[in-house]
């Protein structure tokens, strides 16, 4: 490496380092465990549609979101 290359290096100034500790309201620390279901337990349902396919629909737990919004999500299968 040339000698001014190097010299530019030593004398370049040090970054600041960003500060470790943050607060941030919307992600949540922990998540409650439902202690009602067995591990691996899936809390599904099942139907059949007019046509007469089974239908299976499984929930999908989704942590609250700001100001106490608790958005709902599914995913739905018909075979």
């Amino acid at each position: 490496m040339p000698e001014e290359v190097v010299q530019a290096l030593q004398t370049a100034p040090k970054a600041k380092g960003a500060p470790v500790a943050f607060n941030n309201n919307h992600v949540p620390n922990s998540y409650p465990v439902d202690t009602t279901k067995d591990v691996g337990e899936i809390p599904m349902s099942s139907s059949s549609t007019p046509t007469g396919a089974k239908m299976y629909t499984v929930p999908i737990e989704i942590a609250p979101g700001r100001q106490g919004f608790q958005p709902q999500s599914c995913k739905s299968i018909a075979g």
